[in-house]
C-alpha cells in the first residue's frame, strides 16, 4: 500500500538481471460485504475436499449451486481453489 492505494499489478522491466518498476496500477474500491461469505464457502469447499472422497469438481459444483446468485460472481475460479 502506498498513499492509501492498494496495487493489483506492478509492471517491471528487466535490465541486467534486475527488475525495475515501470508502472503500477491503482486499485481502489469499497470493501465487499460478501467477502466473508465467500471466504466461508471457500473454506467449506476445502474442508469437504479433505474429508470427502468425491471429485473436487463435484464438491465445487454442489457448493456453487447453493450460494446466492449475487455472490457467485465473487467466487474465485476453480483453479484458485
Amino acid at each position: 500500500m502506498i498513499d492509501g492505494y492498494l496495487f493489483t499489478r506492478a509492471i517491471t522491466i528487466l535490465l541486467n538481471g534486475l527488475h525495475y518498476l515501470k508502472k503500477i496500477d491503482k486499485h481502489e474500491h469499497a470493501p465487499q460485504t460478501s467477502s466473508s461469505e465467500i471466504a466461508q464457502v471457500v473454506a467449506h469447499i476445502k474442508q469437504q475436499a479433505r474429508d470427502i472422497q468425491d471429485a473436487l469438481s463435484k464438491i465445487i459444483q454442489n457448493n456453487i449451486t447453493i450460494i446466492p446468485k449475487n455472490l457467485s460472481s465473487y467466487m474465485p475460479i476453480q483453479e484458485a481453489l
